[in-house]
């Protein structure tokens, strides 16, 4: 984008030509939304498949992570391939580097880390990436040294006074430029200096800005940069030796500071001899990358949209075309009720210590009965029920936790919710492909986040959090998929009086589901549901103490529980706007779905709503 389109941000550019609304009218499609749908698709489509093609023939990639989900079992298998190419599986989803960093570009939202050795092709592999997908003038790399003054990080962003060199400002141009960042020997580099870029954001002196590139939006009439219109985050990734704390052979090299460290993810970066050998000496090094990744991109579309793509116009407007393939908003997938209910309480036990956990449940729902007995008498309580914390289970639970360097937070939550994202994003591209027809296949699987990518997520961002990696997180990830999916179709069958196996990507599957989609059915006012919805609570109760049960078992369904309670609360707080919900919805569950969710944002904004309906309703009615 030039400097001359930047500053019509705020004006429509309709009667500019642009490569994206050609496109665009020319696609196939009933309208204008379905013809860039296709359009969008087939250019993401393009672009994740000319970059693995483009520098995949100039490095060999190391392979990451294998993720499978056993439906039978109800367990996910999470293999760290250590940069070995496994011999394929149709049951299992295989990341590579390439995957991961595509992913993370296309989803935006978290930083990475790339941690190994000297010499295993962290920078190599990264600057052929970048040089791939962007033009030189779009992205920065450097390796920092000691020295501050010969290698500042922010100096990319700024520019000296042209009246005074002594003063230094941002240079407001290559805030809307710079797409990505590469930062080697990143522990050398100071921690709020790193912080800023790592959220896209650079101050200098008085001076704030946030680097993105605008993304265009395209009308009928042609292509527009509206002034409050979105940008495109700068993709950000740093790369290091590991610290002399993790490896004695690194004697001068830093340990991250844990300010910086918990905002990015850390992805261990293997070492290729063992499994490619030889091949690394004879994949050719090549220039002119961009241009054969545009071609190529190029290619794709035509071939998919039987549409024709003008060259020289595409090469002059990557940058925005980039920004718009790349739009995180492009690529939102929905997150199943029953990923968050399962991201909660598996969040929970990564906390550790889960007798406490219960005991807090407890007291809470005692809270409940006493706060609902004037106008409805409920029984929710869990009793004198108690999690053994000397059993077996819940000290192995606690050796794991131990393992982790710092204590399981909001931040780890944020990552695990990103890394899911990426999961989904890499499982849809992959699923697309394996198609005869891959457009409608990626809109076919690129929908949801599930429980397989939460768990997925949840233990990498575990293994992650491990300073000696002496016990396997993905123990505990799995030992709350396992029951909290059995809690799934057990109560749903004494709920609903029918049996239905959990699917990881059925939108109807979840505890919330059930229960209110049954409470709501018959009832003639919020008292009924309430009364329902207690019941339904003494279902999932029996779960926790039928023989076998585990003390898991007993932490998921007394947050099952509290949930439900808290539900009940937030009903008889807003009993009349329930009521004249009931009377317009008639039984609609979806009706009921949607119409609770605008009472609980229209009370969100009251400054007396509750604190505990803002922790506990936010993922049941998102």
């Amino acid at each position: 984008m030039t400097t001359a389109t930047e500053e019509k941000t705020g004006k429509a550019a309709a009667s500019e030509k642009h490569v994206l609304h050609e496109l665009a009218q020319a696609a196939p499609g009933k309208g204008f939304g379905e013809k860039e749908e296709a359009l969008h698709s087939a250019l993401l489509l393009g672009f994740y498949r000319a970059a693995q093609a483009v520098v995949s023939k100039e490095v060999i990639v190391p392979v990451l992570y294998g993720i499978s989900y056993d439906s039978r079992t109800r367990q996910i298998k999470f293999v760290d391939h250590g940069g070995k190419a496994p011999v394929p599986s149709k049951d299992r989803t295989d990341m590579n580097w390439l995957d991961l960093i595509i992913a993370a570009t296309l989803r935006g939202g978290m930083p990475l880390l790339l941690e190994g050795d000297t010499g295993t092709g962290k920078t190599l592999l990264t600057e052929k990436f970048l040089s791939t997908i962007l033009e030189k003038a779009n992205y920065v790399g450097m390796t920092l040294s000691q020295n501050q003054f010969t290698n500042n990080p922010l100096q990319p962003f700024t520019r000296k006074d042209t009246n005074d060199v002594t003063k230094t400002h941002l240079d407001r141009d290559a805030l809307q430029r710079v797409a990505a960042m590469f930062i080697d020997e990143l522990n050398r580099g100071q921690t709020q200096v790193l912080l800023q870029l790592a959220y896209g954001r650079v101050q200098v002196g008085g001076e704030f800005g946030e680097v993105g590139i605008p993304v265009p939006e395209l009308t009928p009439a042609g292509v527009e940069y509206p002034e409050d219109g979105r940008k495109k985050k700068m993709l950000f990734i740093g790369a290091q030796n590991p610290s002399q704390q993790k490896d004695a052979t690194f004697t001068e090299t830093m340990q991250l500071d844990a300010a910086l460290s918990n905002r990015l993810l850390t992805v261990g970066f293997p070492s290729l001899t063992r499994s490619a050998g030889a091949s690394v000496m004879v994949i050719g090094s090549s220039n002119g990358l961009h241009g054969k990744f545009l071609e190529s991109v190029a290619q794709y579309v035509e071939k998919t949209l039987a549409v024709k793509v003008d060259r020289a116009l595409l090469k002059e407007q990557w940058l925005p075309a980039y920004a718009y393939i790349t739009d995180p908003k492009r690529t939102d997938k929905a997150f199943l009720r029953s990923s968050l209910e399962f991201a909660d309480v598996a969040a929970l036990a990564l906390a550790g210590n889960i007798a406490s956990t219960h005991e807090q449940e407890k007291a809470m729902i005692a809270d409940w009965d006493a706060y609902l007995a004037p106008a409805v008498r409920t029984s929710f309580s869990l009793g004198q029920a108690k999690i053994d914390a000397t059993s077996q289970e819940v000290q192995r639970l606690e050796e794991i936790v131990g393992t982790f360097e710092k204590e399981t937070m909001p931040r780890d939550l944020a990552k695990i919710k990103v890394v899911a994202d990426i999961f989904a994003t890499v499982r849809g591209l992959k699923a697309a492909f394996r198609s005869d027809k891959p457009l409608q296949a990626y809109a076919a699987n690129s929908t949801y986040v599930t429980v397989e990518d939460i768990a997925a997520a949840a233990t990498l961002v575990a293994k992650s959090k491990q300073f000696k990696a002496t016990a396997d997180p993905i123990t505990i990830v799995n030992s709350v998929l396992t029951e909290y999916t059995a809690i799934i179709e057990d109560a749903g069958a004494r709920i609903t009086g029918r049996r239905m196996p959990f699917e990881s990507n059925d939108p109807a599957s979840g505890l919330l589901n059930y229960t209110l989609a049954n409470a709501w059915v018959t009832a003639k006012s919020h008292k009924d549901i309430i009364q329902k919805l207690n019941e339904y609570a003494g279902v999932v109760k029996g779960l926790a103490t039928a023989a076998g049960s585990t003390e898991l078992r007993r932490l998921i369904t007394a947050r099952a529980v509290g949930d439900l309670a808290t539900f009940s609360g937030f009903m008889l707080d807003n009993a009349a706007a329930v009521d004249s919900l009931i009377a317009s919805a008639k039984g609609n569950v979806g009706a009921a779905f949607s119409g609770l969710k605008q009472i609980y944002e229209a009370q969100r904004d009251n400054p007396l709503m509750p604190d505990v309906y803002k922790h506990r309703l936010e993922k049941m009615l998102a």
